[in-house]
């Protein structure tokens, strides 16, 4: 009996030991990737405050740079050779003024049906590549009131030469 006896508590000292090593072990590698500066330990980190945060920006927005307010790209387009998109804003407080293209080969409609909605249709003579950040068209507006507004692109997508329809994500500013 004293043998068997024997036998377990040496049996049970090392898997104690095997458990301790083991935990260590995870430890270690898990500390490794924490603390390590490497790519793969800053995706791991699980702290707020060392987050890396990028903004993303829609594939259309809204600029403003002194009374004129861009539309621009936030994505690479290749091949565009049709671009739509409605504005929509309160057409008791805002109204938009002088509505122009960035380029001389494109036939810009604005079509004004509701107010507060203006629907803008860009067709363009020979596709074009248009890159991110560059503007697609400009416009001014008038607050008719000193109130706090917003101007938002919704309903948004562009053709391109092989006849194929792209919805783009869209997103407003405050004025």
């Amino acid at each position: 009996m004293k043998d068997i006896l024997k036998k377990y508590n040496k049996k049970k000292h090392i898997q104690n030991i095997g458990i301790i090593v083991t935990s260590l072990a995870l430890a270690i590698g898990v500390n490794y990737f924490i603390f390590n500066n490497d790519e793969i330990s800053k995706n791991l980190k699980t702290n707020v405050n060392e987050a890396i945060v990028e903004e993303k920006k829609a594939d259309l927005y809204i600029e403003n740079s002194t009374n004129t307010y861009s539309v621009k790209a936030g994505q690479d387009m290749n091949n565009v050779e049709n671009i739509s998109f409605s504005l929509t804003y309160n057409s008791e407080n805002i109204k938009i003024d002088e509505m122009n293209g960035g380029n001389d080969n494109i036939d810009l409609m604005n079509l004004s049906n509701y107010p507060g909605v203006n629907t803008i249709v860009i067709n363009i003579e020979k596709p074009i590549n248009i890159k991110k950040g560059k503007e697609i068209i400009n416009f001014k507006i008038k607050k008719l009131n000193e109130v706090n507004e917003n101007i938002n692109i919704i309903s948004a997508n562009f053709t391109d030469s092989e006849g194929e329809t792209f919805l783009l994500s869209t997103s407003g500013i405050d004025l």
